[in-house]
């Protein structure tokens, strides 16, 4: 058996699974941001390794050439080299996947994304919305969303422009914003 946690801000009680496992002898692997691990964790009373999702130039070329047998790499990309100088530090796993598969980086797309709340008239309030759950979520806070909405000036039904958010950029549960998409989440 194997216990495995994706931690995020909404998982506070964590460490104390992974403690109990540590007590029963079922080893567990923990994914969270380091943030999340300061802020949620304690004293350990178990071993642990830091795994970070780092890569070398070395890795790099070997997941290039894994996606290139498959035909994955997008055709902007012309070299792992290249993709790995674009990344830039800190050299991200993440970041390095999606550029070679979308040929082009995270940040940009998350750019694009915003920048079309305006190309596409929507309401301005949405991209206040997004800051507002931007900022809760960056100090670990949920907010509900009656209170994320006083002040923002919607054209659109609430209801609706919060539903168009939810699951895409922010994330939802009995009234509260807890925080957001999980890839948005830097």
């Amino acid at each position: 058996m194997l216990v495995m946690m994706d931690v995020d801000s909404r998982t506070r009680r964590w460490f104390d699974v992974a403690e109990e496992c540590a007590t029963l002898g079922v080893p567990a692997i923990v994914t969270i941001r380091e943030e999340d691990w300061f802020r949620y964790g304690r004293e350990s009373r178990f071993d642990f390794d830091v795994v970070e999702p780092w890569l070398d130039l070395d890795e790099a070329r070997e997941i290039f050439t894994a996606f290139k047998a498959q035909d994955r790499i997008h055709p902007d990309v012309v070299s792992p080299e290249w993709a790995y100088e674009r990344i830039g530090e800190p050299r991200l796993l993440l970041e390095y996947v999606y550029l070679l598969t979308h040929g082009r980086m995270l940040e940009e797309r998350l750019a694009d994304q915003v920048r079309q709340f305006r190309e596409q008239g929507e309401s301005p309030g949405k991209l206040e919305i997004l800051r507002r759950a931007t900022l809760a979520h960056a100090l670990g806070a949920g907010v509900a969303v009656r209170k994320l909405l006083i002040g923002v000036d919607l054209r659109d039904d609430p209801q609706e422009v919060i539903g168009s958010m939810v699951g895409e950029y922010i994330q939802v549960r009995d009234g509260q914003v807890e925080g957001l998409h999980w890839v948005r989440s830097a």
